[in-house]
């Protein structure tokens, strides 16, 4: 055997591959332990067995035991199903086969073979399935018991795919997950094989470098270690931690926290904590931070440190050390009340019911209360669920017990640790579509006490974590026992499983008996929590912090004796559960039903999450806020004081805040914003049940962002407005927010109105042969059904060098039904205004009345000058109600108020108007008869639910976009789809959409061929095309297509100079260059303006026009990609300014998005360039999506 190097013989799992990348260190342990050169910990080598259970190596772990035996299961399932598709003959088992049995199988075209033989290099496995498709190509199956994809299954099938692949198989681009919950997902595999091939080459390069006769050891070769990489979280870094005295022994150090200490220096806690003076979160005299690490993030760690050294030499029995860092925090306690309760779940992720594809179950609902029981400990409920259907049941008599018991004592709370309890009630209420209003107004008046969150912001312990059980110790002579049995979720989620297994296997009294045990567990955490209160209290006593006592009244139409159900959502709710329970019904007519009862609070569950999100931020660390509506100043300062301006009959003042914009913040001059005080804060200004800080609803205005040239901040300038009956004050904020969602009332009721009539047609109906649905557009729309018409070619024909003009198909699609849904997906520059434009042009010539609606004026306005543009409308058939303050685009008449009906009036014959949702959905907007039809623009940034709204108004719906740009944005957790884009929805899972669901626009009038197939091939499966005439476009010494420039730096974060030089210097280079449009257009040399340069970082937006402002080209367009979608230039230049994936803000998903790329890269018109760090290349995802994202823009990469 060799002792150095990648041994021959060796095979090697995916798993094994994935490790090499997330822990260099833990890898090289496992491979010399799998290569015999390590014993494992046991002392024994790994091919041999100690006997015992607890062995990190040679152990049995029961969860592990569980999940392979129920995956067996799963296999054999889909086994079945193919079989009895495909005849038990029309499946081979292919697991004796050799690769030449597998291509002659394939020759023979079998439909199906199981436990296929793979191999490509030294990976080794068996492709579950290879399933034939209808083109000829073997798709990839693998069944994994998972409820969602995972990276390893992703990229395994992609290893299959690529073996297969060199094998000579044809095999399918698409690849396919048979998850446990039944669901099929399906992935591009010729995206994920580049991300494969970086995994295996990193893992070849790592085992090449060990050695037999020298093992791997921990740390930096500074430190005398081996230097490899180390994650510092898996066993084999764990076990390392404190002999290297490594600063991920520091609680609240992360892994990206540490690579920056290391950059300094600073590898050990003694060192960490020399960065402060003792007991203060003052850097020591002379200490310079460059760590990258924020001034107060680093100090707090630094103090950290020093308490974690303190208690190392505390008394080795003690519970450790504790501070008081923020005696504030404590405010967020509640006096106690008798009726208080301390809450816990217990729950099962891996759980799954025949027929459902859900997974999970919270199986106990256990809390305690302060009242004593006979045995002396306090009293404990708990509410069993062993299915969904008691899962229901168990969460309406929690919420309706908690109700009652608030109603009879105002002051009670609903105490526990950490998020996740108020995280799965959510979950649940959204799930069931039950009892939402009522946790709503539990949560927001503070009823649920975080107790995690007033130890996270007010102690710092010497412990590395602030898990309950980690706290125990400093109040255990109250709890006055220690776990026993059942002691962490983990063991708990095995001993529900194996309980229900006793319970089908007849053994009740082993089910009840290992009920009980988990019982034990539950109501030991609960009156953990209750102690932990009790201490909480007696330290805040300590500190002198008085704690109040909060009191808050249901609504009268939550209280129990007043509460009346919409009976709209009892009747679809009831028709869905009886669908989903055995009723036999049509999928459109349970799909319909559904959708329609998740769109009627589709506004309240987006505005939910708004407020608990804001009430989050409230009380949540400020440097732990987040979004892209967020400004967190590290010095404020008043340039005007308050002052009435004008004729405005309120006070404002101005203020100057200094910071740095997070990136891809969206913040603009104009926005509106809430600021944000903190306690003590000013009197007058709202305030939260659950938070001290308080904040100025009453608004704020950004009126100028200012880069502060040579840094990353800006100064952000405010105008904040005074409250009614508020007095003045000096406060300044710590904080920007937000501002309060628009209401939505309108559009609420439209979906209303629509919940009303789907529940008519499907109330008490219990067969498919009753149901009779709502002849509409919105129910083809539900079921995706298309309207799409094939008309003679000749018909179709523009006249232009064969190009085809889609208005005749669009057209004649739109006027086949009554109730058409069209659909139409337009790729960048394939014309979509233009179909638009002249489909509205004809159609108001032919007597219809049309309303253009959109997610913004701007997109709206475009449509509508298009139309003007046409020529073939006069001003009294083209109208437009717009924004407030807002004039309507020219040649357009103005339909603000009651105008719109004078309009429809004098409009002799058909018309176009627009609007956003609230004027389509506003009764004063409708022409009598309602509209013919209602075009929806940017269809791909719409919502399904406003979707449904703005559709009440017309008969036909036409939507326009394209999925593959820039995305719908939804904020709320919904239990349907309604959030998802309306194209999105009509596309489905593809790129583009199908034939007999819509058109697809597949010829570009914009990029040059060479550059439309890279977009083609990164968005649209190779179906986007160019026009004969874009081959006409050229620049001078400059290749058509994409241009990589690759760049080698680091430390670069969301702002990169060497990339602004490098645009810079491509930029100058092409100056002067000959341009040609077409054959026809005489060349012309090129200018700034012929420019797009695109970043998605403001920080590197404000970089580059200072370099191209000093270059003197103040010409060149710059910005983020949503300010250039619809624009063009001769050449567009990217540039993604982070230098790493460790090092990108928002993660690597906002930086090289697909979507994104694809708008970035499509504004050129003969060519675009591509600049960012070579070190973005070797990133390595998390999720299966991101993998296939990294894969496409390494495949980006290559196309040099």
């Amino acid at each position: 055997m060799p002792t150095k190097g990648f041994p021959v013989h060796l095979t090697s799992s995916v798993t094994e591959l994935v490790a090499a990348t997330q822990c260099e260190y833990g890898a090289a342990r496992a491979y010399e332990l799998k290569q015999g050169w390590r014993l494992a910990p046991c002392g024994l080598p790994v091919g041999q067995h100690c006997g015992d259970q607890d062995c990190t190596v040679h152990g049995a772990d029961e969860m592990l035991t569980r999940l392979a035996q129920l995956g067996d299961a799963h296999e054999q399932d889909f086994l079945a199903q193919l079989q009895v598709r495909f005849g038990r003959e029309g499946v081979l088992d292919a697991s004796d086969f050799s690769a030449q049995d597998v291509l002659a199988a394939v020759a023979q075209q079998v439909p199906a073979l199981f436990q296929v033989p793979v191999r490509t290099g030294a990976l080794v496995g068996r492709a579950d399935f290879l399933i034939r498709q209808d083109d000829g190509t073997y798709a990839v199956y693998d069944t994994k018991l998972a409820r969602s994809a995972q990276s390893a299954a992703v990229l395994q099938i992609a290893a299959y795919a690529d073996a297969l692949l060199q094998l000579g198989v044809r095999v399918s681009q698409t690849g396919y997950l048979v998850l446990g919950s039944g669901e099929i997902t399906h992935h591009n595999v010729f995206d994920v094989i580049p991300v494969f091939e970086l995994v295996r080459q990193t893992y070849l390069d790592l085992v090449a470098r060990l050695d037999s006769q020298s093992l791997t050891t921990w740390g930096t070769l500074e430190q005398g270690g081996t230097g490899l990489q180390t994650c510092g979280r898996c066993d084999g870094c764990e076990e390392q931690l404190l002999p290297a005295r490594d600063v991920l022994l520091v609680m609240g150090c992360t892994a990206g926290h540490r690579a920056k200490l290391h950059g300094v220096g600073i590898f050990t806690v003694e060192e960490l904590a020399r960065v402060c003076v003792a007991d203060s979160l003052e850097f020591e005299p002379g200490f310079v931070n460059s760590t990258g690490i924020r001034d107060n993030m680093l100090a707090a760690l630094s103090a950290q440190a020093q308490l974690f050294l303190a208690g190392e030499q505390g008394d080795p029995d003690g519970p450790g050390e504790y501070r008081v860092i923020d005696k504030d925090s404590f405010g967020l306690l509640r006096a106690p009340d008798s009726d208080d309760i301390f809450f816990d779940f217990e729950g099962d992720p891996l759980h799954t019911e025949q027929g459902s594809t859900q997974w999970g179950l919270e199986y106990l609902f256990g809390w305690c209360t302060r009242e004593l029981g006979s045995d002396g400990r306090p009293w404990f409920n708990a509410l069993w669920a062993h299915d969904r259907v008691a899962e229901k049941q168990a969460f309406e008599r929690f919420i309706d017990y908690v109700l009652a018991r608030f109603t009879g004592s105002p002051g009670m709370h609903v105490y526990h640790y950490a998020p996740y309890e108020t995280t799965a009630l959510k979950r649940l209420a959204t799930q069931y579509g039950t009892r939402e209003e009522e946790l709503d107004h539990l949560l927001r008046s503070g009823v649920f006490v975080d107790l995690y969150a007033v130890v996270r912001s007010g102690l710092r312990t010497s412990g590395r974590s602030l898990s309950i059980k980690k706290l125990e110790p400093f109040y255990a002579d109250a709890l006055g026992m220690s776990r026993e049995g059942v002691t962490n979720a983990a063991d708990s989620i095995t001993a529900y499983a194996d309980a229900i297994t006793e319970r089908d296997l007849g053994n009740e009294t082993e089910f009840e008996r290992r009920l009980a045990l988990i019982q034990d567990y539950n109501r030991y955490d609960c009156e953990s929590t209750l102690h932990l209160y009790n201490w909480l209290s007696g330290i805040a006593q300590d500190q002198g912090v008085v704690i109040e006592r909060a009191e808050y009244a249901l609504p009268e139409e939550l209280l129990p004796e007043h509460a009346e159900p919409d009976p709209t959502h009892v009747a679809l709710r009831e028709f869905i559960d009886h669908a989903q329970h055995g009723g036999q019904f049509h999928e459109l007519e349970t799909v319909v039903a559904r959708m329609a009862w998740a769109a009627m609070d589709y506004h309240k569950r987006e505005a939910k999450q708004f407020w608990w999100d804001h009430f989050a931020r409230l009380q949540d660390p400020v440097e732990d806020w987040t979004g892209s509506e967020i400004f967190r100043p590290i010095r404020a300062e008043v340039t005007d004081d308050w002052q009435i301006v004008g004729r405005e009959r309120t006070p404002s003042r101005i203020l100057a805040l200094h910071g740095e914009l997070e990136p891809g913040n969206k913040l603009r001059p104009g926005a509106k914003v809430m600021s944000v005080y903190d306690a003590p804060a000013p009197d007058g200004l709202q305030e939260s049940a659950t938070a001290q800080r308080k904040y100025n609803a009453s608004g704020a205005t950004i009126e100028e962002i200012e880069p502060v040239h040579g840094t990353d901040r800006v100064v952000m300038t405010v105008k904040e407005k005074l409250p009614k009956d508020v007095p003045e004050y000096s406060d300044l904020p710590i904080g920007l927010t937000p501002p309060m969602p628009i209401s939505s009332k309108p559009i609420a009721d439209r979906l209303q109105e629509f919940g009303v009539e789907v529940a008519g047609h499907v109330q008490g109906k219990t067969s498919t042969g009753q149901v009779d649905l709502p002849v509409s557009a919105r129910t083809n729309l539900l079921g995706r059904r298309g309207a799409v018409v094939e008309i003679a070619d000749e018909q179709a024909d523009s006249g232009a060098a064969g190009n085809h003009d889609w208005t005749p198909r669009v057209v004649a699609a739109l006027v086949s039904d009554p109730h058409a849904v069209v659909a139409v997906q337009g790729p960048p520059g394939a014309g979509k205004t233009y179909v638009a434009s002249h489909v509205i042009s004809e159609l108001v010539w032919a007597g219809w009345k049309i309303a253009v609606v959109a997610q913004s004026h701007a997109v709206v306005d475009n449509v509508l000058s298009a139309v003007v543009k046409n020529g073939k409308l006069s001003e009294h058939s083209v109208g437009k109600r717009p924004g407030s303050g807002q004039a309507p685009p020219e040649g357009t008449s103005d339909l603000s108020g009651p105008k719109a009906q004078k309009f429809y009036a004098q409009a002799a014959g058909g018309f176009v108007v627009g609007g956003t949702a609230w004027a389509l959905c506003a009764d004063n907007f409708l022409p009598e008869g309602r509209f013919d039809l209602v075009v929806i623009d940017e269809a791909g940034q719409y919502s399904l639910a406003n979707a449904l709204a703005v559709s009440h108004a017309a008969d036909r719906i036409l939507l326009l976009g394209d999925p593959q740009q820039l995305p719908q944005v939804s904020q709320g957790v919904h239990p349907e789809p309604v959030n998802e884009s309306v194209l999105g929805w009509m596309v489905g899972d593809d790129a583009t959409i199908a034939a007999d669901r819509g058109f697809f626009l597949d010829q570009t009038w914009r990029m040059h061929p060479d550059l439309t197939s890279v977009v083609s091939d990164l968005s649209y499966e190779g179906k986007l095309h160019a026009v004969a005439k874009t081959s006409g476009r050229k620049v001078d010494n400059l290749a058509p297509g994409l241009h990589v420039r690759e760049l080698d730096h680091l430390g670069n974060v969301a702002a990169s100079v060497e990339e602004a030089q490098e645009v810079v210097r491509i930029i100058t280079e092409l100056l002067g260059s000959q341009w040609q449009l077409d054959a026809q257009t005489p060349p012309r040399p090129l200018e700034a303006q012929d420019f797009i340069v695109v970043a998605p970082y403001n920080a590197q937006v404000h970089l580059l026009r200072d370099h191209l402002a000093a270059a003197g080209l103040e010409e060149t367009a710059v910005g983020t990609v949503d300010k250039f979608q619809g624009q063009e230039a001769p050449i567009a230049i990217v540039s993604l300014a982070t230098s790493s994936a460790t090092e990108a803000p928002r993660g690597l998903e906002f930086v090289r998005n697909r979507n994104r790329l694809n708008v970035s890269i499509s504004r050129g018109q003969h060519s675009a360039f591509m600049v960012f760090s070579k070190h973005l290349r070797g990133a390595i995802p998390g999720s299966p999506h991101q993998i296939e994202e990294q894969g496409a823009f390494l495949r980006l990469c290559a196309k040099r």
